[in-house]
């Protein structure tokens, strides 16, 4: 099970910049493989899959490495998603963000204690440790798995950082057989027959054997 926790975010205005930089990069990447996409489809028929390191080679786009790579990583995630989606038939086909409508968030991942909370701070990567206010604090047996950062119109800034129970997870492994033949101990056998061209189903209870 996994479990989100808001807090509010009291960046310095040197995190401040960090933070809009990343909102924007996240925004360019987007646009960018999306294009490239669309481009390579409509020109050769054929499906791209860009990764954000094309870009971050190519000197026009060299501010991509000043940014978390992991936030950039997400949107190539988010934009297969997209795609998936469309042909599923659950969603409109993926469309361009503009600098005006979009919204300002991230999405960064933890790996090894890159992502930290602490009594009135939280750590980032790229960012470092930002003040924040904690109001409550995830139980010892959830682990961190991963953090957005959000800017609302009004300038605030919040994170929401995810959290995944290894408690349930190590509960869910302990199912052995033998706790499940304590589940299903017996079968019920439905059997039909016709009556006067009605199909009449006969119901019996089957005790299950241990094998």
């Amino acid at each position: 099970m996994n479990k989100a926790y808001v807090y509010r975010l009291y960046p310095t205005a040197d995190q401040k910049i960090l933070f809009a930089k990343t909102f924007g990069c996240c925004r360019k990447i987007w646009n960018l493989m999306l294009g490239d996409r669309i481009d390579a489809y409509n020109d050769y028929g054929i499906t791209l899959l860009p990764a954000p390191a094309w870009y971050k080679s190519d000197d026009r786009y060299s501010y991509l490495k000043e940014v978390d790579s992991l936030a950039l990583a997400n949107v190539q995630l988010a934009l297969q998603k997209a795609y998936k989606a469309f042909f599923d038939g659950i969603a409109e086909f993926p469309k361009f963000k503009s600098k005006r409508r979009a919204k300002l968030s991230y999405t960064t991942n933890n790996q090894g204690g890159t992502i930290s909370v602490a009594d009135k701070s939280v750590r980032l990567p790229k960012v470092g440790m930002v003040k924040a206010k904690i109001h409550r604090n995830a139980p010892s047996y959830m682990v961190l798995k991963s953090a957005t950062i959000s800017c609302d119109k009004c300038g605030r800034h919040y994170i929401s950082v995810l959290y995944e129970s290894i408690k349930q997870t190590q509960q869910t492994r302990h199912l052995t057989r033998k706790n499940v033949w304590g589940l299903i101990t017996s079968l019920t056998v439905c059997t039909l027959t016709l009556k006067a061209g009605v199909p009449i189903c006969h119901t019996s209870t089957v005790r299950l054997r241990r094998s």
